[in-house]
């Protein structure tokens, strides 16, 4: 089943501008970073709706459960050095844990992934879903529940014709699993979340 991409609304201070989805997203998004407006005035730009990736059969608290453990993994070795005895265990748990990933959750991922490709990069080609994922991740803790982010050079580089002096990139996150969009720092979108 194919998704539709939502209306987004994009904020300057002091005022809101609402853009059509037939207008094309990454269109808006340049027309949103034109405004006459200073980088610190500059709101996110915040989705109306997000893009939903409706599972027939997917149990989606798995899928989420599958990724966090593998984000762990991948945070737990970036920790050790490459002569720590646990290393090669772990590295080795890694693969195995992107293997079950990729037999498990693939086809779902890669059908969200052609469908943000499609909207967003339509130039640039659709990766294996562990090609998304950060290699660095940031876990924060709040209130009992658990968030992860990364930087904005994580991910996997893609081609927008909008953007062509931005170093623009797609990034597999969990909690919850989804896809996001960095152009740059101040303007990262989730582009995709699994429901």
């Amino acid at each position: 089943m194919r998704g539709e991409f939502s209306r987004y609304v994009f904020k300057t201070k002091g005022s809101s501008d609402f853009f059509n989805k037939n207008e094309g997203n990454a269109k808006n998004l340049k027309a949103c970073l034109n405004l006459k407006v200073s980088i610190p005035k500059f709101v996110r730009f915040k989705p109306i709706e997000l893009f939903l990736k409706k599972a027939s059969n997917m149990d989606i608290n798995k899928l989420d459960k599958a990724l966090i453990d593998l984000v762990e993994t991948k945070i737990a070795l970036s920790g050790l050095s490459y002569d720590d005895p646990k290393y090669d265990d772990l590295e080795e748990l890694l693969h195995d844990q992107e293997d079950e990933f990729v037999e498990n959750y693939g086809d779902y991922i890669e059908e969200a992934l052609r469908d943000v490709h499609d909207e967003f990069c339509p130039d640039s080609e659709v990766l294996l879903p562990i090609a998304y994922l950060a290699n660095e991740y940031i876990k924060k803790e709040s209130d009992g529940k658990v968030t992860y982010t990364t930087l904005t050079n994580q991910g996997v580089p893609v081609d927008m014709d909008d953007f062509p002096d931005k170093k623009t990139r797609i990034v597999l996150i969990p909690a919850p699993t989804r896809l996001v969009l960095i152009v740059d720092a101040q303007n990262q979108q989730v582009v995709w979340k699994a429901e």
